[in-house]
């Protein structure tokens, strides 16, 4: 359902970000100027039967000065400039996180006593404190909890909110609580507006969503394939893909308590109501073919680098798994005295004997120094880079784009806990080994297809992408492109784009008194 926007007086409004590092949002029709003007409208609004008055620059401070202010049926109403943002629904959705994650330890935490310490009330005035349901319907949760997430007696409950630490290393971190789990439930009559259960009114985030980019994906590594792991990431002040109206009224719910607490917070008795004005944007993606010639160029010094660290991962794993002492052995791997165990659901010591399933949970140590002076450590270390001198491997993670569909379309079907949707596939590559002779000018020449990927897997690990990276890093190219760079045929490189439809929302906060 779509909404016509009013026609606002004072203000001439059009948003189009530029091509490149940023998408072309086409949502503002016949506007001849690319300006932006913004009118601020100084109405003194009178509240309730009290003398108390305020005008629109004074709300904008409170609330938002992104927005315009306008009268609407002789009431003062303020508009957003432009849609809710990656970044505003992230605030709602960590809202919801932390607040289930607060739920969970109240209920779940075995002394009374220490439960009310995530309730905001005194606890003078409890007599009973083992009625956690009825404490539970009379104050709200705190609003802020220290070590929420990584206090020791919190980590076990809060284990069915995160995703599996194997699957750390091909996602980014910032998604190693998986939202899928969360709900949102704006009916007034229920007691909580947050729950674990799929039974409340569905808002869960945008993490799913995000990731059902995935359909427009051809391959491993086009434009759909990486914005489905990093746009929370790279664009987080663009509209969120492919969110439910009902999500978006969920956020709406969320928004309108908080604006109304802050009005309150600064002596404005009023009552507001936030109406929606739904839309639908188109988001476009584009990629010059020379920022792609020089992204996916590879010179013989880096190359070297790569080696270099392939090198490296292997004698470091051979020393951990062959070194006979204990302390010698763990030197290389980044472990933990006590940790969480997922299986178990409990914290466990680590076991040095168990170097296989150690290895499964923990990295590799790469600070901690290779000392060859040692004998036994001299004879791994040459034996290894012997045996490995003309057939190293490398191995990468990606995410297997066809299984990844197929479990998504049953999301409903099955019990998400503590499983992600996506399957991951593991990659094995052979290094190409260095010589003296080989060509420094056309080094690109001798590498196969499966070597350059191996390269820009090390090179551009999706996994430690950030908001300061550019997402074109993890565009890599077709095997057609890479043998037509080899041939020198880079000017047959084209732009690379992507476009998509999705609903985009604005707002208006309208004064009801």
């Amino acid at each position: 359902m779509r909404f016509v926007r009013p026609k606002i007086i004072g203000t001439l409004k059009v948003q189009k970000m530029m091509a490149g590092n940023w998408p072309v949002m086409n949502d503002i029709k016949n506007a001849p100027n690319k300006i932006i003007v913004l009118a601020v409208f100084t109405f003194l609004f009178r509240i309730d039967s009290t003398s108390q008055n305020m005008n629109a620059e004074d709300l904008l401070e409170i609330i938002d000065k992104k927005m315009i202010a306008s009268e609407y049926n002789g009431l003062l109403t303020l508009e957003t400039l432009s849609p809710v943002s990656v970044k505003d629904y992230n605030k709602f959705q960590q809202y919801v996180r932390d607040s289930t994650a607060k739920e969970t330890i109240y209920f779940g935490i075995e002394e009374d006593e220490m439960s009310l310490d995530y309730l905001n009330v005194d606890k003078k005035t409890m007599v009973h404190p083992s009625e956690r349901e009825l404490n539970r319907s009379m104050f709200n949760l705190r609003e802020k909890v220290k070590d929420l997430y990584t206090k020791y007696i919190h980590v076990a409950q809060l284990q069915f909110m995160k995703i599996p630490q194997r699957y750390y290393s091909v996602i980014s971190n910032e998604y190693s609580y998986d939202d899928r789990t969360l709900y949102y439930e704006s009916d007034p009559n229920k007691s909580y507006s947050y729950s674990d259960t799929s039974l409340s009114s569905s808002a869960y985030s945008i993490f799913h969503n995000h990731w059902r980019l995935l359909e427009f994906s051809n391959r491993k590594h086009d434009i759909p394939y990486v914005l489905a792991q990093t746009l929370p990431i790279f664009f987080q002040n663009q509209a969120p893909y492919d969110l439910t109206m009902d999500q978006y009224n969920a956020f709406l719910h969320w928004k309108r308590k908080n604006i109304q607490s802050s009005l309150k917070e600064n002596k404005f008795d009023a009552d507001i109501d936030l109406v929606p004005i739904f839309q639908v944007d188109t988001f476009q993606y584009l990629i010059q073919g020379p920022e792609l010639v020089d992204q996916w160029g590879i010179e013989r010094e880096e190359y070297e680098q790569f080696l270099k660290s392939t090198c490296d991962s292997v004698v470091r794993e051979t020393l951990y798994y062959e070194l006979s002492e204990f302390r010698k052995a763990e030197r290389f791997l980044n472990y933990q005295d006590e940790y969480f165990c997922e299986e178990h659901l409990e914290f466990v010591e680590f076991d040095p004997t168990t170097k296989v399933e150690n290895r499964k949970l923990f990295s590799l140590n790469y600070k901690s120094k290779i000392r060859n002076r040692k004998k036994e450590v001299e004879e791994i270390v040459s034996k290894t880079r012997s045996e490995n001198k003309e057939s190293l491997k490398f191995c990468y993670l990606t995410i297997d784009i066809e299984e990844s569909l197929s479990n998504s379309k049953s999301f409903e079907e099955k019990n998400w806990r503590n499983y992600p949707w996506f399957e991951i596939d593991t990659n094995y590559a052979e290094i190409f080994p260095i010589q003296e002779i080989d060509s420094t000018e056309r080094f690109m020449e001798l590498l196969n297809y499966n070597q350059a990927l191996a390269f820009y897997h090390w090179k551009f690990p999706i996994s430690k992408s950030s908001e300061n990276t550019n997402w074109k890093n993890y565009i890599y190219p077709t095997k057609e492109e890479f043998i037509n760079m080899q041939s020198g045929k880079s000017s047959l490189i084209n732009n690379k784009s992507f476009e998509y439809i999705s609903n985009s929302l604005n707002y208006r906060i309208r004064f009801t008194n």
